[in-house]
């Protein structure tokens, strides 16, 4: 179980990194790497309907993480915390760094609970990612292999993002002319 919860995660947490813009800008930028190539071409193992299914589960994914991404912020908001103070005082619980401004004990059991029902929602987020996967015909399993494999290659990256609706992001200029 847990390797299915860190490929649910890394799956999407790609899709977390992307600047702002559209679900399917956002899903373009997780599968760009620094430079790209202008010709695309299939990776042997991976059929074009198992990257067709790939590219349809992760917008789906991606919809189920936006969704999540506006509860855990509204869970913030309701527990009376801004979002920058939360960044601060997760980021000072996760490094054991000291904030600039010390946190309260009000703060802290606000952060506590929020945290907890911020769980939650992770935790009922997952299935539902598990679902977009075989709703479209792989398994869990298969949708980390491919995801791997995008990943890894440069052309296959510009292919699902020709599937996905974003254009391809042209070359930067080398300076060589």
């Amino acid at each position: 179980m847990l390797d299915r919860k860190w490929l649910l995660i890394g799956s999407c947490a790609v899709l977390t990194i992307l600047a702002p813009g559209s679900v399917h800008a956002q899903a373009a930028r997780l599968l760009v790497p620094n430079e790209t190539h202008a010709e695309t071409s299939t990776v042997s193992g991976i059929s074009p309907l198992e990257l067709q299914q790939f590219v349809q589960a992760l917008k789906q994914m991606q919809t189920i993480d936006l969704e999540s991404q506006k509860q855990m912020a509204a869970i913030i908001q309701k527990e009376g915390l801004k979002l920058e103070r939360f960044v601060e005082i997760d980021r000072a619980n996760s490094s054991g760094v000291a904030p600039e401004k010390p946190v309260s004990d009000g703060e802290q059991q606000r952060y506590n609970s929020i945290v907890t029902k911020i769980q939650k929602v992770w935790q009922d987020s997952q299935p539902k990612k598990e679902r977009a996967i075989t709703g479209q015909g792989l398994t869990v399993a298969r949708f980390g292999e491919i995801n791997n494999q995008v990943r890894s290659d440069r052309a296959l990256q510009e292919k699902v993002k020709q599937m996905i609706g974003t254009p391809p992001v042209p070359a930067q200029p080398t300076g060589d002319r």
